[in-house]
């Protein structure tokens, strides 16, 4: 006869509906009542997805100087970032440039927004933008994606002794 205390011996579930009771247990301390989940509970937990998802753009090759201007790269949002949110951005240089700062916008055109309220900055002599003297701001306002909009790196400014070669890298979390 089946214990039907032990998890490999319950009855398999083939049509479940929110309020049937799972005896899976992901985090002890989370589970209300006991030891046990609601479908509904579940189904809650494995919908909000808070991982972040990252996309890197390659926006000049290793060697290439900088230059200004938008839509230096692009980047299409695929059907999984759709109602996702730009939480990180980070650029990455492979040779610093020196004299002023390499200034970059991520611009929404589907939306017509700049998604940055302060822009992305590699500081002179630095390979990336962690060290910059001011953080890039993600502007809450307009931070979130939808399946097929559009995104463009826009270059609006570079070192006197430009840079070489540039990857954005941008990540996106589910609210």
């Amino acid at each position: 006869m089946a214990d039907p205390t032990k998890v490999s011996q319950k009855t398999r579930i083939t049509d479940p509906q929110l309020s049937d009771i799972l005896y899976i247990v992901i985090n002890p301390a989370s589970v209300p009542q006991g030891g046990y989940v609601e479908l509904s509970y579940l189904k809650e937990l494995i919908l909000v997805d808070h991982k972040t998802r990252y996309a890197e753009i390659p926006v000049f090759a290793p060697g290439q100087e900088w230059a200004t201007g938008d839509g230096k790269a692009y980047l299409h949002i695929p059907p999984e970032f759709d109602g996702m949110n730009l939480v990180y951005v980070h650029g990455r240089v492979i040779t610093a440039g020196t004299t002023g700062t390499g200034d970059v916008q991520i611009y929404n055109v589907t939306n017509s927004v700049d998604m940055l309220s302060t822009k992305l900055t590699i500081d002179s002599g630095e390979t990336g933008s962690e060290d910059a003297a001011a953080d890039a701001v993600i502007d809450t306002n307009n931070d979130e994606v939808s399946e097929n909009d559009l995104l463009r790196i826009d270059v609006d400014a570079k070192h006197t002794t430009a840079a070489k070669g540039l990857i954005i890298t941008l990540g996106f979390q589910t609210p």
